[in-house]
């Protein structure tokens, strides 16, 4: 996952799953969970308040393990939903890391 190097801003995106062997000697299995990197900028339109973030799945139909951990993230401020798109779907990721089907 990428890491953080900006005051406010927090990245998201081109992370990658590794099934590694037994003896951990060999990566069996990679998974791109996510193509991009986003960054989600905490920052918003004075006067407004952040209600939340969007971004799109285009490798899977589902939102990834990895989606909910940046919403649990405690240092991603303020704490608001993401929503992410799919192919067949919308899912809202609330800040407490259930999942809500949208459509």
């Amino acid at each position: 996952m990428p890491a953080q190097t900006t005051r406010g801003v927090y990245p998201e995106g081109a992370d990658v799953r590794y099934l590694m062997s037994q003896d951990v000697s060999t990566i069996v299995e990679k998974r791109p969970l996510h193509k991009a990197i986003l960054e989600f900028r905490s920052a918003g339109t004075p006067g407004r308040t952040l209600a939340g973030h969007f971004h799109s799945h285009i490798l899977s139909d589902v939102p990834e393990d990895t989606d909910v951990f940046y919403v649990l993230n405690l240092t991603r401020k303020p704490p608001v939903p993401e929503f992410v798109g799919t192919k067949n779907h919308v899912y809202q990721i609330q800040v407490d890391g259930t999942i809500h089907v949208m459509k």
